[in-house]
């Protein structure tokens, strides 16, 4: 084998193994970070409660089993659904995951008097790093409220931009 013939293939194989890190890593770094997006959770979780003007609540009840991480566009772990529902605590100590319906069926709140937020999100993909969620929040017996957030994701970190409020009879 020639010297030049030798050289080339040296130069292809170190272009593909250069080629092959940078994949590697492309795909690690866009893999998702579910603390980012616990973050995230918990920063409209912040925003939707604080237009409320009673600072505290009898319950709150957050839908979590359906809320997703924009990056990867998979359910959050059971881990940070547990941690978004205990950083949630600091609005209420009677913090549950329950859908509104289930909330009104609950023997627990079926003739009650208590004073508290109901929220649930949905979730739609624009682009990689990009998406809207639709924020929905219910204090008892006024009308329902759909907020859209805009997230991107950008240098490690979401940020939010509120595109719409929506008052639901």
């Amino acid at each position: 084998m020639s010297k030049k013939k030798f050289l080339i293939i040296i130069v292809v194989s170190l272009f593909i193994l250069f080629s092959l890190i940078v994949f590697i890593w492309l795909h690690i770094k866009n893999k998702g970070n579910e603390k980012l997006a616990t973050r995230l959770y918990e920063d409209l979780i912040d925003s939707v409660i604080t237009q409320y003007p009673n600072t505290s609540y009898d319950y709150l009840s957050i839908y979590v089993d359906n809320i997703v991480d924009p990056l990867n566009k998979k359910l959050l772990s059971d881990g940070s659904k547990k941690e978004i529902l205990e950083y949630s605590k600091k609005y209420s100590s009677s913090v549950y995951d329950m859908r509104l319906n289930d909330l009104f069926t609950s023997e627990k709140f079926k003739d009650s008097n208590l004073t508290g937020i109901c929220i649930s999100f949905n979730f739609n993909l624009l682009d990689y790093g990009k998406a809207y969620i639709n924020v929905y929040s219910y204090l008892d017996n006024q009308a329902a409220k759909v907020q859209t957030y805009m997230v991107k994701y950008s240098k490690n970190n979401w940020n939010i931009s509120k595109i719409n409020t929506e008052i639901l009879s």
